[in-house]
């Protein structure tokens, strides 16, 4: 019998409405990183659509993710712009680009989607702002090294959301739970750097910080330079 989390996040998804193309794209992902054995890792679909929610309320023109993989979110982020507005996404991996750039043209976004390749802090370190919306979906267990230029693209009034806060959950539950992270994921140091680096972004002067529980993901808008 499924689990209370397993019934509740299916309800979940199906309330998000994930569409055809979008299914296949995550299908892909998921089947491209057990073939290759890659850090593809797609949103799920209540992710895509808060993306999707988040872009639509704050009418974001200029969004950037770090980490297209397949491309998975950045369709969901280039549907939500508006007209004229666009979706600068970073990948290191060639394959993942052309991948990625094929199911853009499948979902008909790829006047709205610009590959840029390379690594996030190469890459980072040379793009101007002011960008509307970021997602962070690139870096896992640890402090971006390019958290300072995500911060000096985003415009004041911007938003940045922060997609793998989820090993957290173990550092704040502790005991039996961080045993239990530590045995699956040696050296199973994950969760209290994530906590720290939780804990700094929260005392961040420049940023108004949104913890959301259960999700595991980090919301924050600039308030200022």
């Amino acid at each position: 019998m499924p689990s209370r989390e397993v019934k509740l996040a299916a309800y979940a998804s199906k309330i998000a409405r994930e569409d055809p193309i979008l299914a296949r794209v995550r299908r892909e992902s998921d089947k491209h990183r057990k073939t290759h054995g890659c850090d593809v890792h797609p949103s799920d679909p209540v992710t895509g659509r808060m993306l999707d929610v988040l872009v639509r309320a704050t009418r974001a023109r200029r969004v950037l993710e770090v980490g297209c993989g397949l491309g998975y979110s950045a369709i969901w982020l280039a549907r939500a712009v508006p007209l004229g507005g666009r979706v600068d996404t970073i990948e290191r991996d060639p394959l993942h680009s052309k991948l990625a750039l094929r199911n853009f043209k499948s979902a008909r976004v790829h006047n709205r989607v610009r590959v840029l390749r390379g690594d996030a802090v190469s890459v980072l370190s040379k793009l101007k702002g002011p960008y509307d919306f970021i997602f962070e979906d690139a870096t896992f267990g640890e402090r971006p090294r390019h958290y300072g230029d995500l911060i000096r693209i985003l415009r004041i009034g911007g938003l940045i959301q922060f997609a793998n806060w989820f090993p957290l959950e173990y550092a704040v539950l502790g005991g039996r739970y961080l045993a239990e992270w530590k045995r699956q994921f040696p050296p199973g140091n994950a969760p209290e750097k994530t906590r720290r680096f939780v804990e700094d972004v929260a005392q961040d002067p420049k940023l108004s910080v949104l913890l959301i529980p259960h999700a595991w993901k980090g919301l924050a808008t600039k308030l200022e330079n």
